[in-house]
């Protein structure tokens, strides 16, 4: 099962398009993006809108010629700052949206974009604002480039606008809900419909109104965020995770090793301590690599079974037989397998481990990038050293987390690698201290 996470800017979009401008001077304003005698763009937008207001914005294409235009892509970005109107606090937003909007064949005439995911992904963004409102100040930057290399675009620092978000009334309210309802019960594999079914699932008092029976009888057809699972999985957690009902359907799904559910738990936090034994059995079995970090998640409902530990150990060891090894007399290559198993052994609390983690602490080695080059993996500013990864999984094992001992030692905020190791020789002297550790 591959997971797919949804964003809130959205890189590439399906658009689908009808004929007619259709704007109503007195409901949308325009700022003109850009006019010329090929094709004129100009952004269409209520001057104020709220949560309920779905079509608060799209783009208008003009082809002045009598043949339709080949669109390769064309773009929009809405950077800006959104201001509360009552403390007059204002927020940067890098994008309040952005992303693909448009391609395809273009006709003559007025086309307006009903973009699947940009508009939306938008309403995402803005939310629900407090009751005094929002003012929200962008610049839209926008290009568009046709198949024969034909580009046209907005100025270089973009077209300034403006409008006002406001708190939805209580018949828009009351039309939300009915709409969330609409979107719950019809899911869509579509970026444009994830996006709108999250920004109404986010507000409360228009969730509320949706019952455990609406929200699982489609829970079964979606796979992951592009359908609204997140959505419909962090609303049931929300208000439902104890509930035999609940309970039972994941038990049942668990018995697929390739249901959705098991993701669920990472990315939308479901939980129930009734899950534990299922987890533990599979990542015995050797399955996904994200098991072990869910269980992590919920340590203080079966670290202190000594079963379940033991249990986690040996699956470990099994994965793992690099731990096995004196760390003293790994190579440096080795040492790359060796830190990624010391952050999985961190995990599963057992105190079995402290001793040989112990004689680490004054091993400076430092650890080779083990990142690929082209690795879309986050990566430190600096390589950890070997005592650096013993000291991280020391402190998870006796207590829970591995941060707690900076703050205590008033090591905080960004550090240059020299102060880092610095910081880190500082907690370990401390940690050799508590326990009673000799160097």
């Amino acid at each position: 099962m591959k997971r797919v996470f949804l964003g809130f800017v959205l890189l590439a979009g399906l658009v689908s398009i009808s004929s007619g401008a259709d704007a109503d001077t007195n409901r949308w304003q325009s700022v003109v993006l850009w006019s010329n005698q090929t094709l004129s763009a100009s952004l269409m937008y209520m001057p104020e809108a709220s949560l309920a207001n779905e079509d608060y914005m799209f783009v208008e294409f003009d082809n002045h010629t009598d043949k339709t235009l080949d669109v390769m892509q064309a773009w929009l970005g809405l950077p800006g700052t959104r201001t509360d109107r009552q403390t007059q606090k204002s927020v940067f937003m890098s994008d309040m949206t952005g992303g693909v909007i448009y391609n395809g064949k273009l006709p003559p005439g007025k086309t307006k974009a009903v973009q699947h995911g940009v508009f939306e992904c938008g309403l995402a963004n803005l939310g629900l604002p407090p009751k005094q409102g929002f003012h929200v100040e962008l610049q839209a930057k926008a290009d568009l480039r046709l198949t024969d290399g034909t580009t046209f675009s907005t100025k270089a620092d973009g077209e300034k606008f403006s409008f006002d978000w406001r708190y939805p009334n209580v018949d828009e309210i009351e039309s939300m809900k009915i709409h969330l309802k609409e979107l719950v019960a019809n899911p869509k594999y579509d970026f444009g419909y994830s996006y709108r079914l999250l920004s109404l699932i986010r507000v409360s008092e228009v969730a509320d109104a949706l019952s455990l029976d609406e929200l699982l009888s489609t829970l079964g057809t979606r796979q992951n965020s592009v359908d609204g699972r997140d959505s419909i999985v962090s609303e049931i957690a929300r208000r439902f995770s104890n509930s035999p009902r609940v309970v039972a359907y994941y038990e049942k799904e668990f018995k697929n090793a390739d249901s959705p559910a098991w993701d669920d738990c990472l990315i939308s936090n479901i939980w129930n301590p009734e899950f534990i034994e299922p987890f533990i059995e599979r990542y015995e079995q050797g399955k996904d690599v994200l098991t072990l970090g869910v269980l992590a998640m919920h340590r203080t409902d079966w670290s202190g079974n000594p079963q379940y530990v033991a249990r986690l150990s040996a699956a470990l060891l099994k994965r793992q037989p690099i731990l096995n090894r004196d760390v003293s007399e790994l190579s440096n290559d080795e040492l790359c397998a060796w830190s990624t198993a010391v952050g999985d052994l961190s995990m599963v609390a057992d105190t079995n481990f402290l001793k040989g983690l112990e004689i680490s602490l004054d091993d400076k080695r430092v650890i080779p990038d083990c990142i690929p080059k082209y690795s879309q993996q986050g990566r430190l500013p600096w390589t950890p050293r070997v005592c650096d990864r013993a000291l991280g999984a020391i402190l998870m094992i006796v207590d829970g987390d591995s941060w707690s001992a900076f703050k205590k030692a008033g090591i905080k905020g960004w550090r240059t690698k020299e102060e880092d190791y610095a910081a880190h020789d500082k907690v370990i002297a401390d940690l050799k201290t508590r326990l009673k550790i000799k160097s």
